[in-house]
Formats: C-alpha cells, structure tokens, sequence
C-alpha cells in the first residue's frame, strides 16, 4: 500500500506540480495578453488619432480650398457686376445717342420736305414762268412769222407790180 500511496501522492505531486505550471502559464499568458491589450488599446488610440488628425487636416484643406473658391466665385461675381454696370452704363448713353440720332433724323427729314416742297413750289413757279415765257416767244415768233410773210408778201406783191410796171404788163 505503500505504493499506491505513493503512487497517489506522486499524482498528487505531479497534480499540484501540473496545476502550478498551468497557472503559471496563465498568469504569463495572462501578462502577456494585458500587454498586448495595451499595446492594441495604445494602437488602436494612436491610429484613431491618427485618423482624426488626418480627417481634420483634410477638413481643413478642405476648407481652404472652398474658401480660396469662395474668394474668386466672389472675385468673379465683383467683376461680373462691374461689367454688368458698365454695360449698363454702355446701353443707357447708346439708348440717350440713338435718342438723339432719331430727333437729329428726323429734323433732317423735316428740313429735307421743306427743301423739296420749297423746291417743288419753285419749280413750278419757274415751270410756270417758263412756260408763259416760251409761250411768249412762241405767240411772238406766230406774229412776227406773220408780220414776216406778211411783209414778205406785200414785199414779193411790189416786186411783182414794180415788176410789172417795168413790163407794163
């Protein structure tokens, strides 16, 4: 019995032996796990702040842009009233001179009808005076054809009776 005794003690050796090795190897693994805990949790929090650096950073770029954007949209909005202002401006003196061109035209119309009506009626005036004036030397050149041959028959008529006479015919 002796043996069994032993026996049962050395297994209870080998038990006690056996359960501090796996303790051991417990706490050791459970050292270990702690530390790699940390570690990751340290990681992981390094790696969010990495990242929330990295999203404000891009936020901020971001930002930038948009208000570089901003500035020249704003820039560009300055510039485009500007040039609406100056067109404008541009429009109303080409409406007041187009105004002005259009009285100026038609006063030159007006003075143009005048001239050509002015003209008309002197053209008929002279019209009118020409013709009595030709109608004139025409009645005078009727009278003066008739005086002529009128003349130039009571010419040719004692020609002829001066000629006869001489003849005695």
């Amino acid at each position: 019995m002796d043996d069994t005794e032993s026996m049962k003690s050395l297994v209870g050796l080998i038990h006690k032996v056996e359960t501090k090795r796996k303790k051991r190897d417990w706490e050791k693994y459970r050292e270990i796990s702690s530390k790699l805990y940390k570690e990751i949790d340290i990681s992981i929090k390094e790696y969010k702040k990495n990242q929330k650096n990295l999203e404000n950073e891009i936020i901020k770029e971001t930002l930038n842009e948009n208000i570089k954007e901003d500035n020249e949209i704003e820039k560009t909005n300055k510039k485009l009233k500007d040039l609406y202002i100056l067109l404008q401006n541009k429009c109303r003196e080409f409406e007041k001179k187009k105004r002005i061109l259009n009285i100026k035209i038609q006063q030159s119309k007006s003075k143009f009808n005048d001239i050509i009506e002015k003209i008309d009626n002197e053209e008929r005036i002279e019209m009118k005076r020409i013709t009595r004036y030709i109608r004139n030397i025409l009645i005078n050149t009727k009278k003066q054809a008739y005086i002529f041959s009128k003349n130039s028959i009571s010419y040719e008529k004692s020609k002829l009776s001066n000629a006869l006479k001489e003849y005695k015919i």
